[in-house]
């Protein structure tokens, strides 16, 4: 792909001026953070092996890597000017992949405290990160701009938004609205909706503190899409996931353990339907236009079998490991890890116009 191509000739000359300051949560390293009792937060965190994986691979692309642990730690060292990226040798760029605690926004910290204290940043900006952490109003708004969001609706601690819920008899699956990853996702997500069952949902609803989200179940296909965005959209290979060499999963879905263990794997899903890829790229770019993501991004679907696909996340900050569909999708278009990180810094770059 010639685009990423450009993006690597871009930083190749500047790579020794670059310091990558990774700002990230790490198993073991990362303490006291409130947590759900059930599905941990740290499934989100990275493991001392991927953060190694992901250190190594900036240091072999020529980059200076900085690690901290810990969000306070680094904004600690930014407000008393200690910070080694402030000694304007280098070109300092803040991998933004810090989430400690349960709150709402938690995210869109350090790129707010980044554009407060005019650091780099590879992330998107803070509303935009934070506005697709929800999955009912991303989906709002796409739906109003023609897009597929499977049929929703939401539960607070108040009861149903407006006292709108799903038909009796619908088959659904219930998520808490603001997180990732399958956290709050089981084998009990996906149900036979019953006026009986608004009990559970609330229990739910109040055991994580936050809105949940009931959604029309897709059967079919699950995709994770990535992207690079900037000044243009350049959605790459999508991938496909599988439990069990099995790609159409029917009522099949990531649930936290899945996810936690890595029972599943990926498949370039635009060579297995090439029909369809071409209406996924379209649909991955305006996603990303509308919502004004940039860097790194990742839309996921479900597909049904008559190739009708449906948006149901939204990723600002997608998971860069070696495992992952981003790198998964870098592999398939002939690019290997370290390109890929490279990629990043680069498209942080052209945002900041270096």
């Amino acid at each position: 792909m010639e685009i990423i191509k450009n993006y690597l000739n871009l930083v190749n000359s500047q790579k020794e001026k670059i310091m990558v300051v990774m700002v990230t949560n790490v198993d073991n390293h990362t303490s006291k953070f409130d947590d759900y009792e059930k599905n941990s937060l740290t499934s989100e965190y990275l493991s001392e092996l991927e953060l190694d994986e992901l250190n190594q691979g900036f240091e072999d692309s020529g980059f200076q890597t900085v690690i901290h642990f810990d969000e306070k730690e680094f904004i600690r060292q930014i407000v008393k000017n200690k910070h080694p990226m402030l000694n304007g040798k280098q070109i300092g760029i803040v991998l933004s992949m810090a989430q400690k605690g349960k709150k709402l926004g938690r995210k869109s910290l350090l790129p707010s405290f980044c554009d407060l204290y005019n650091l780099k940043y590879t992330s998107s900006n803070p509303y935009t990160v934070s506005l697709c952490r929800n999955k009912y109003h991303t989906g709002i708004l796409l739906e109003a701009h023609g897009l597929k969001v499977p049929e929703s609706w939401l539960y607070n601690k108040k009861g149903w938004l407006f006292g709108k819920k799903p038909p009796e008899g619908l088959k659904v699956i219930t998520k808490l609205n603001n997180e990732s990853a399958s956290i709050g996702i089981d084998q009990r997500s996906v149900i036979i909706y019953q006026s009986s069952l608004d009990p559970t949902i609330h229990q739910r609803c109040m055991e994580y503190e936050q809105e949940i989200i009931v959604q029309e179940f897709i059967e079919g296909y699950e995709i994770e899409h990535p992207f690079i965005a900037n000044d243009s959209i350049t959605p790459l290979v999508p991938m496909g996931i599988q439990l069990a060499e099995k790609k159409f999963l029917n009522e099949q879905i990531l649930t936290y353990e899945i996810r936690g263990k890595d029972q599943y794997s990926f498949y370039n899903y635009g060579v297995y339907n090439e029909k369809l890829n071409q209406r996924l790229i379209e649909s991955t770019r305006r996603i990303a236009l509308i919502l004004g993501i940039t860097g790194f991004g990742r839309i996921d679907y479900r597909i049904n079998q008559n190739n009708e696909f449906f948006i149901t996340d939204i990723a600002t900050n997608p998971h860069i490991v070696k495992h992952s569909s981003f790198h998964n999708s870098f592999k398939e278009l002939g690019y290997t890890y370290d390109e890929m990180l490279a990629t990043l810094i680069a498209v942080t770059f052209e945002k900041y116009g270096l």
